[in-house]
């Protein structure tokens, strides 16, 4: 698999995460709908103060619509940023920047890497897309194939090879 396609292979895995989450805002949704209907309904009537009826079904209401909400406006974001950043319209470039696919290997352990440099918010290290802002996004800005990149975690400094970007 060459990067161009690793890119493509990245894309679809946060398009797919992007998908739960648009399943999970139409299951919050549906919840919302049902408490709806349990609020009209002749046990949520009468004397709200202690029917337990119309407060959980009130109580459920608010959280589903909260989730909705926020889940709405992480897909709002994570839309505007994968129309920047896909891969099928990112050009390589002389150097590594925001959108780019890069391959490279730990120098400390020979382990070979292929990442997406995305922005933060688009950041799903276990889908191989790491923000710009992480120490190993961060050390591989600005570098080319053959340059080493150096990064610190807590515990030790960690070196890159660079071996090609798309």
């Amino acid at each position: 698999m060459n990067l161009k396609e690793a890119g493509y292979a990245i894309d679809a895995s946060l398009q797919g995460e992007c998908r739960d989450w648009i399943n999970k805002v139409n299951e919050y949704i549906r919840i919302i709908d049902e408490q709806d209907a349990i609020l009209k309904s002749d046990e949520a009537q009468g004397d709200r103060s202690e029917n337990a009826v119309f407060i959980n079904a009130v109580d459920a209401k608010q959280e589903a619509s909260h989730n909705k909400s926020v889940l709405e406006d992480k897909i709002d974001k994570f839309q505007a940023i994968f129309d920047l950043y896909k891969t099928t319209e990112h050009e390589p470039g002389i150097s590594i920047r925001v959108g780019s696919v890069v391959r490279f290997t730990v120098l400390e352990d020979g382990k070979e890497f292929v990442v997406k440099i995305v922005p933060r918010e688009a950041a799903a290290p276990l889908k191989s897309a790491i923000s710009d802002t992480s120490s190993a996004g961060s050390a591989l800005l600005n570098k080319k194939a053959g340059d080493i990149a150096k990064c610190m975690s807590e515990r030790k400094t960690w070196s890159f090879r660079i071996q090609e970007e798309y």
